[in-house]
């Protein structure tokens, strides 16, 4: 693993692909299980791309370290709409699971209808549970 660029000091390449690694100050690593580094795989092989997507790993890093300094347990330091809106802007989707579970019975007869389809493709499968 190799540090990019002295002027960017979080940003790392490693087997081609880029990451935001940033030590954890030793007084907060109690409140993160003695966890040394937040690190965050920027999930590029582009150097431009690594770059663009640094600003946004960086101030979530910043709210994360200023959460923990504050007092808050790991849980609270990252709350979920963060996580949502890093994985929505690499193209994923993540649903809040509390709201999956809250109605069983739809979430067991879409799964059902699910299991039925022939083509097990990812796209159709979010269409079923009505996801974009």
């Amino acid at each position: 693993m190799r540090k990019v660029s002295a002027d960017i000091p979080y940003l790392y390449e490693h087997n081609g692909f880029y990451l935001y690694r940033r030590a954890i100050p030793n007084h907060l690593r109690n409140a993160v299980d003695k966890r040394r580094e937040i690190k965050s795989s920027l999930r590029t092989t582009s150097r431009n791309e690594a770059i663009r997507l640094y600003g946004e790993a960086d101030i979530a890093a910043e709210k994360r370290l200023k959460a923990l300094q504050n007092g808050a347990s790991t849980k609270e330091a990252i709350p979920f709409e963060a996580f949502a809106a890093q994985a929505a802007s690499r193209g994923h989707l993540l649903i809040d699971l509390s709201k999956v579970i809250a109605k069983p019975n739809l979430l067991f007869k879409t799964a059902s209808e699910w299991r039925k389809t022939k083509t097990k493709d990812p796209f159709l499968f979010r269409s079923f549970f009505n996801a974009s």
